[in-house]
């Protein structure tokens, strides 16, 4: 019976998290992902090609063909593809959704509500039901995860995140106390938040070791520490196929446009103006009310004697205090003394651990309060306020700059149209200028390759993602640009192997094609940074499955 009542319960507050993400969500449920925000048309982009991609036979789409006016684009050599392989399940049901907006945002619909579900799992770890249950709701509805990240950024990525980042908690509580399969849980969880959004992965990293080094029973304390290091190292091992290649190719495209002024880390600390605008004005009071909100949290929790309550309160409120200083310009000299650092590139992105460490500050203080006395009225009722402001702003200020006016507009089906990549991932040899022009022009049959030099007769024999065949006649020997951007991944075969070669500054695939008549045959083939991931990813998946069925049989 009381079985019965905790599963009635447990389905009821999963109904209560998923309503508040579908209420959060509406506007990108209703009408498709935010199209004018900062990032939300590159999103669009890589999920139209991706999983046309896809669903065309390509297992990893990292190359795709036909973007950049079908040019081709290296992308996914660098972005994490776990929230585009998501979304492109949702392919053959959206036929008509060809920019895929709707798409997008019945996913960051989905990774609101599963983050909610992930938090709710974790809470419930370290304070009561009913508590992890409103203690979720408040961290899906935090304002930088729905206000920032969703309706400002269109950060879609950095959505699912946090859907990864309260799990690795969560099994780094159970590797504490002892579970078997908990390492497990956290290798796969840290690897799918790597695979799903880097700069957030390289946030967390610490904290999990944290984590286990401060909340564990000191007779236990270097077994979880170890376990929960080894866990993590066996999640960089799982998503090796994607983290390798990302963090070892990236001299081959043009990383130093994320070091322009307009972007580097100094113009993006929090509480740096007295008269901030836009974004900055929104992140001040979202950091200020998150701070509070802790502070207040932590006083309450405070009177709360548990060993294992008074543990993750500092734990986590010290958490909180470290986040805030690295968003601040107070800790410029850190962020210039660590070049690491500095791939995380803006740092506000450090709300993602403010937002755990509050909900696990509220959880506990929520937990705390029927056992406090009258001096914490004033603290209950601020904690209160902020969290009421929270569930009114957030959806308010989120729906108010949702701009619905321009949804089926020409404006955002010109914003995918265009279909230019992020400068950042424009291969190296590519002239900057000649980039952005000729990455917009349209390319049929007829001009998908030409003869620079020489003369010869060309035809296309096959023209698909990863494989292009040419009939190539000539007298005396040719050479030809191929509408492919050139990248050390395509190789040519021309009776013997031949190498190809970025052309001037337009930084097309150029082949020099010897006299007679041939064959040549252009393929994408994995570099060994690729193959190496591949492996590594293949081994660690292995270890993985032997590890889970021996944990299992020793239960």
């Amino acid at each position: 019976m009381r079985s019965e009542l905790w599963l009635h319960q447990r389905r009821a507050h999963l109904i209560l998290i998923t309503a508040a993400g579908l209420f959060l969500a509406a506007p990108a449920v209703i009408f498709g992902f935010p199209a004018h925000t900062h990032d939300g048309w590159i999103h669009a982009l890589w999920l139209t090609h991706f999983s046309e991609q896809l669903w065309g036979g390509d297992p990893y789409p990292r190359w795709l063909s036909d973007l950049n006016g079908g040019l081709g684009s290296p992308a996914f050599f660098f972005y994490p593809p776990i929230p585009y392989y998501l979304s492109s399940l949702l392919k053959p049901f959206f036929g008509s959704d060809e920019q895929g907006w709707l798409r997008l945002g019945l996913m960051a619909a989905f990774a609101l509500i599963a983050s909610g579900w992930s938090a709710y799992l974790w809470l419930n770890r370290i304070a009561g039901r009913n508590v992890a249950c409103a203690a979720a709701i408040l961290f899906v509805a935090a304002p930088y995860h729905t206000i920032a990240d969703l309706y400002i950024r269109g950060a879609f990525a950095e959505l699912f995140a946090f859907v990864w980042a309260p799990l690795i908690f969560y099994f780094a509580h159970q590797i504490k106390d002892g579970e078997r399969l908990a390492p497990i849980g956290l290798a796969v969880s840290y690897a799918l938040l790597i695979a799903s959004h880097l700069p957030t992965a390289m946030i967390i990293s610490p904290f999990p070791i944290g984590y286990a080094l401060v909340t564990a029973k000191p007779e236990e304390r270097r077994k979880s520490v170890l376990l929960a290091f080894a866990a993590m190292a066996l999640g960089l091992g799982l998503s090796a196929i994607y983290l390798l290649p990302a963090v070892t190719m990236r001299e081959f495209v043009s990383m130093q446009e994320l070091m322009k002024s307009e972007v580097r880390f100094e113009k993006w600390f929090i509480f740096g103006s007295l008269w901030p605008q836009g974004l900055r004005a929104h992140l001040d009071w979202i950091v200020a009310s998150a701070l509070i909100a802790a502070g207040c949290a932590f006083f309450v929790s405070s009177f709360d004697q548990d060993e294992q309550a008074r543990q993750e309160r500092w734990f986590w409120m010290i958490a909180a205090l470290i986040v805030v200083f690295l968003m601040t310009p107070l800790s410029s000299p850190v962020w210039r003394a660590l070049p690491l650092l500095q791939n995380i590139q803006f740092p506000f992105r450090f709300n993602t651990i403010l937002a755990l460490a509050v909900s696990a500050l509220l959880a506990l203080g929520f937990h705390s309060m029927n056992k406090s006395g009258k001096r914490i009225r004033i603290c209950r009722g601020i904690v209160a306020l902020i969290a009421l402001f929270w569930l009114i702003a957030t959806p308010a200020l989120a729906w108010r700059g949702y701009k619905t006016h321009h949804q089926f507009s020409a404006p955002r089906s010109q914003l995918v149209g265009y279909d230019l990549d992020a400068l950042e991932y424009r291969p190296r040899w590519v002239d900057r200028d000649r980039f952005i022009v000729q990455a917009g022009k349209a390319s049929g049959d007829a001009d998908r390759m030409f003869v620079s030099e020489g003369k010869a007769e060309a035809k296309i024999e096959t023209w698909r993602p990863g494989k292009i065949v040419l009939s190539v006649r000539s007298e005396a020997g040719a050479t030809l640009d191929v509408r492919q951007y050139f990248f050390p991944i395509w190789q040519t075969q021309v009776s013997d192997q031949l190498s190809a070669q970025p052309a001037p500054v337009s930084g097309l695939l150029r082949i020099k094609a010897p006299a007679g008549h041939h064959r040549i045959e252009l393929k994408l083939v994995p570099m060994t940074a690729e193959l190496a991931g591949q492996i590594i990813s293949a081994l660690s998946l292995a270890l993985t499955l032997l590890l889970t069925i021996r944990f299992r049989r020793k239960r």
